[in-house]
């Protein structure tokens, strides 16, 4: 991720907003749809076979191959390969002889046999991220030099199992990580938190700015967990909050897991019309009176970079302000506590109708840095 970001740092001015990396990958619209509902695989029974349309040096082969070992009988195969392709014939002879294979031809898309697959055998370019979208575990080959680095690391931080390049892969080496996945299937969501599958809304969004419909407000739910702890360690995100450290998964997921049971944390996720996520807000209510009551709430959001600069702030303090009210009632008033160096939030907060209170003593916060804190009361219109 840190070599992602720093990619172009010094090719680039220090003003251009970088996209970049898997969470910006452009999929095909199916793909972001089906991400929340893939059930999470337990078991190998069945395998996608697919290095690309043409697959000049014949992988798919080597594949089939490994997949006419005895232990490997049972599992049901779907093969994809261009007819095209100048081993298109050798292809079929292969899948004519396993018997639970079928082989397809050029497809518009691959998301149908992702979803019913349990593992994957393929190269190491651009559906490398369909996969991780949609969870599938995937055994990958670098095709190209381009492919060498990415694969892995991901290999290394364990979003797949990389078996070298195309020159140095067997079929011993396929058969044996079939087998090892057979006997003792990964039942981590493989890719887990690389994408899911919006790119090319919140590319679309980063350049022409919000569409028509604006944002609309859902509850956080659990396979939100990934792209939250993205947002926040996004490194503005972490520059303008009161510990700028790094958050890690770990830590993250435990208070993630606390919050999605607590009935005093509302927490919603901002979309476009279309479903794509760009932001979030939450609401912590905290009791201040002797009774144990709580009465008022503090309020956090951020955005997704790409939805940086139009204005999006404002709009979500407003509609999530009448979620809070519909769900909680009007008598919680709600906070900000926003550091005197976040010009930004500052401003959105003011835009927004709250009133600021007197600088607060930076000692009973944080030590070193000093603190606006806004107060919205319930009696405003929202």
């Amino acid at each position: 991720e840190d070599a992602t970001e720093n990619r172009y740092h010094e090719l680039v001015s220090e003003n251009c907003r970088q996209l970049l990396g898997p969470h910006y990958a452009l999929l095909a619209p199916e793909y972001p749809h089906l991400h929340p509902l893939v059930p999470k695989r337990t078991q190998l029974k069945r395998v996608l076979v697919f290095f690309g349309g043409v697959d000049q040096n014949n992988l798919t082969s080597q594949a089939l191959k490994a997949l006419m070992d005895p232990a490997l009988s049972d599992l049901a195969v779907d093969v994809v390969i261009g007819r095209h392709s100048p081993h298109w014939k050798a292809v079929k002879k292969l899948v004519d002889q396993l018997p639970n294979a079928t082989l397809h031809g050029s497809l518009p898309s691959l998301a149908g046999l992702m979803v019913r697959a349990d593992v994957a055998i393929g190269a190491g370019g651009a559906t490398t991220w369909e996969r991780a979208c949609l969870g599938l575990p995937s055994l990958v080959t670098a095709i190209a030099m381009n492919q060498l680095k990415s694969t892995q690391a991901l290999h290394n931080h364990g979003h797949l199992q990389s078996l070298g390049t195309e020159a140095w892969v067997s079929v011993e080496e396929i058969t044996s990580a079939l087998l090892a996945r057979l006997h003792d299937p990964d039942t981590k969501v493989a890719g887990s938190g690389l994408t899911d599958g919006w790119g090319v809304s919140r590319q679309a969004m980063a350049m022409l700015g919000p569409q028509e419909g604006g944002l609309r407000l859902r509850p956080a739910m659990a396979t939100d967990e990934a792209l939250l702890l993205r947002w926040a360690n996004d490194p503005q995100v972490r520059s303008n909050s009161f510990t700028s450290e790094q958050i890690t998964p770990e830590d993250h997921h435990r208070w993630f897991q606390k919050g999605l049971n607590n009935s005093q944390r509302l927490h919603l996720i901002a979309t476009t019309a279309d479903g794509c996520p760009v932001g979030q807000i939450r609401f912590d209510q905290q009791s201040l009176s002797p009774e144990g009551t709580s009465d008022e709430a503090v309020v956090a959001l951020s955005l997704d970079r790409c939805a940086r600069g139009h204005g999006l702030a404002g709009e979500l303090v407003r509609k999530g302000l009448k979620v809070l009210y519909q769900h909680w009632g009007p008598d919680v008033n709600v906070v900000a506590e926003v550091l005197t160096t976040n010009t930004a939030s500052n401003a959105c907060f003011a835009r927004a109708g709250f009133k600021q209170e007197a600088n607060v003593d930076p000692s009973l916060t944080c030590p070193a840095q000093a603190m606006n804190r806004w107060h919205w009361q319930s009696s405003q219109s929202c």
